[in-house]
């Protein structure tokens, strides 16, 4: 789980800084911007649900088993 956990945590902190580097966007209209963001999103509910569950040892097509 510690591989996967480390995985997840360093594709978030590249998803943060893309973030942080993209030219200021117009709000609602900049679809990649709108990507990036829900990307963090589920990011986040990955390592919160690993977090829960420590159980958890794949994770596959988006999904965690």
């Amino acid at each position: 789980m510690n591989s996967l956990l480390h995985s997840i945590q360093k594709e978030l902190k590249e998803v943060n800084q893309e973030i942080g580097n993209y030219p200021s966007p117009i709000t609602g209209c900049d679809v990649q911007f709108n990507d990036l963001l829900k990307r963090r999103s589920e990011l986040e509910t990955k390592m919160r649900e690993m977090k829960a569950k420590p159980e958890i040892t794949m994770w596959q097509g988006g999904n965690l088993y």
